[in-house]
């Protein structure tokens, strides 16, 4: 994707730089010598569904949208589809739940939902780029809140970013490039301050990110709602995938269930900040089934299994119902 091409992008969508994500770039599968003597594995027709046969598409950016990828390699398109509620299209305000995108030939694209622009794409000879869009201002007040906010590390993987075939070997990673943090990781932070639980936050940062929310727009409010519910479902199936399939004696468990309890306060975050603008239904409605969820695994949790830091040790001291806290602190139960 050229510079002209995300420039015409922000000016259409009236953003800065910032709210644009980092590239990812997929290379388009080449057909392998032996596909035209041999079936293909996993593409029978048998499974009935819409997508069978189609390579499944790995886009984190996509992903955070609520957006599945998946690529035809007959008909040489990118096939992009959503649930009902995560509607978007291919031109503002112009929305569905499944669009086809030709590969065959250099093209650039916007996708929006109806509250606004949530990626941006393009297609070569050899690849497709993508890059989330996060389109509303960066909190006010964020950089002088006393608060240093990770900027994390990207790491490429060196494959096409499209599922290998059977006979394809494992995926190596590039080396990380280290990047500003996006406007979705600033966002996490204005609501770790907003509720105080961010160390070094000033009493200030902490009234400046609660009146935030009240100076976006409504579409803008509806967008980051967006992305909150979609970290939600992604939640409550690592819930499920938990309760079904790990059990005490898992060396594992203690890490993924603190990457769960994180990820479940940034959410919280989320909300806190939305009310504040009175919005947030729809996410506040997705998180009681997680929720509910999240309490039944707390309440049964093995008790030679700790999970502790100083993050989950700050959740239960400013909310004793959390069953996202520390494992070392009972949860009330309201």
């Amino acid at each position: 994707m050229t510079s002209e091409q995300v420039e015409a992008f922000l000016a259409q969508a009236g953003l800065d730089a910032g709210a644009v994500g980092a590239a990812e770039r997929l290379l388009l599968p080449e057909p392998q010598v032996d596909e035209a003597r041999t079936a293909r594995t996993g593409a029978g027709f048998a499974a009935g569904g819409l997508d069978a046969g189609l390579l499944h598409v790995r886009s984190d950016g996509l992903s955070a949208a609520g957006i599945e990828a998946r690529f035809d390699e007959d008909a040489r398109t990118l096939v992009l589809s959503a649930r009902e509620d995560l509607a978007f299209g291919l031109a503002d305000r112009q929305v569905g739940t499944r669009f086809h995108v030709p590969a065959d030939r250099p093209s650039a694209f916007g996708l929006w939902s109806a509250a606004g622009p949530l990626a941006i794409g393009s297609i070569d000879a050899r690849a497709i780029e993508l890059r989330v869009v996060h389109a509303w201002p960066s909190p006010s007040g964020l950089k002088d809140s006393g608060v240093q906010i990770d900027s994390g590390v990207e790491m490429h993987a060196n494959d096409s970013g499209v599922e290998p075939r059977p006979n394809d070997s494992g995926v190596g990673l590039h080396s990380g490039v280290v990047r500003p943090p996006s406007r979705w990781t600033e966002t996490l932070a204005a609501g770790r301050i907003a509720r105080a639980i961010e160390p070094g936050a000033t009493q200030a940062a902490t009234i400046a990110m609660r009146r935030w929310p009240r100076t976006l727009t409504a579409d803008q409010r509806a967008l980051i709602e967006r992305f909150a519910i979609v970290q939600v479902r992604g939640i409550a199936a690592r819930l499920d995938r938990l309760q079904t399939h790990f059990g005490p004696a898992d060396a594992s468990l203690d890490l993924a269930w603190q990457a769960l309890c994180w990820d479940r306060d940034d959410v919280e975050g989320i909300r806190v900040l939305l009310r504040e603008a009175r919005a947030g239904e729809a996410l506040t409605s997705a998180l009681r089934a997680v929720d509910e969820a999240g309490r039944a695994v707390r309440f049964s949790w093995p008790s030679d299994i700790d999970v502790h830091d100083e993050r989950l040790q700050r959740i239960s001291e400013a909310d004793p119902g959390a069953w996202w806290g520390s494992t070392r602190r009972q949860v009330v139960w309201l």
